[in-house]
């Protein structure tokens, strides 16, 4: 819970600098929800990016899924191509054996949005873990 809350208060200091851009993250893979924020500044930028889920499949189960990525933006007009790194905390499993690369704290993070007037969509790929995000943003 400490972790969950030290992330939120750093997202929201991050909000109160970055007023690009804040999206509704959804990861379909852990049936996450989250939040980020892009700050641009010319054609480059940073984001920041925190969700929570939990992967569940059959009787097994892996809880508190915290992914927390910090990452650069190469933007044109209407393109925004992002790379980034990936912290993972992994709560309570009982899952018998997973692979190390499953449970590894670190992993990058590929990918690219597009925006039309205030909205924006973005699609984030960890090809690592196979793990994907969809963002839903509206545009400061």
């Amino acid at each position: 819970m400490k972790t969950k809350l030290i992330i939120l208060l750093f997202l929201i200091g991050m909000s109160s600098y970055a007023q690009n851009i804040v999206y509704v993250c959804l990861s379909p893979v852990d049936l996450g929800t989250g939040l980020r924020i892009d700050h641009i500044q010319g054609k480059t930028g940073s984001y920041a990016s925190v969700s929570f889920g939990e992967y569940k499949w059959n009787a097994n189960y892996i809880e508190d899924h915290v992914k927390v990525s910090l990452g650069f933006l190469n933007a044109s007009d209407k393109i925004f191509i992002s790379y980034g790194l990936c912290l993972h905390d992994y709560g309570r499993t009982n899952v018998p054996e997973l692979k190390k690369i499953v449970t590894f704290p670190l992993s990058l993070e590929l990918g690219c949005a597009t925006h039309f007037n205030h909205v924006s969509i973005a699609v984030r790929v960890d090809p690592i873990k196979m793990e994907s995000s969809l963002d839903f943003g509206f545009r400061f």
